[in-house]
């Protein structure tokens, strides 16, 4: 995933104003890789609007743009990502997966893939479980 790309899209969901705010909150994390320069300035717009405004808006996004997963299996009715890039950027965060807003571009992009899905607390060592609801 590209940071223009995020921005264009992001842009479709949220109006040219969100997406003026993130192209000038992302200039801060040049010298980072595309996708440590999103999971910051998502970060730093979770800061500002907080999760409830953030997360849906990252959800919906999800549906158009490249995967943000690392390692996606199904195993009977759970959908399994393991070996998260951003799991160390949000621990490191102090929050917990989901928690960020940032995990909601997984979220909406596992539900492209499968229907009736819901995030399984706690999670395991370096893997979010979601089930399938029937």
């Amino acid at each position: 995933m590209r940071l223009e790309e995020f921005i264009k899209e992001l842009e479709i969901y949220a109006g040219r104003g969100l997406s003026l705010i993130v192209e000038r909150v992302a200039k801060e994390f040049e010298g980072k890789d595309e996708r440590e320069k999103i999971f910051y300035t998502v970060q730093k717009l979770q800061e500002m609007f907080g999760v409830g405004v953030v997360a849906p808006i990252l959800r919906a996004l999800a549906k158009k743009i490249e995967p943000v997963h690392d390692e996606l299996s199904k195993k009977d009715n759970k959908v399994i990502v393991s070996n998260c890039y951003f799991r160390s950027l949000i621990e490191h965060s102090g929050l917990r997966p989901m928690e960020h807003a940032f995990c909601w571009l997984c979220f909406g992009k596992i539900e492209s893939f499968y229907q009736n899905v819901m995030y399984d607390f706690p999670h395991k060592e370096n893997m979010c479980i979601f089930l399938m609801k029937s």
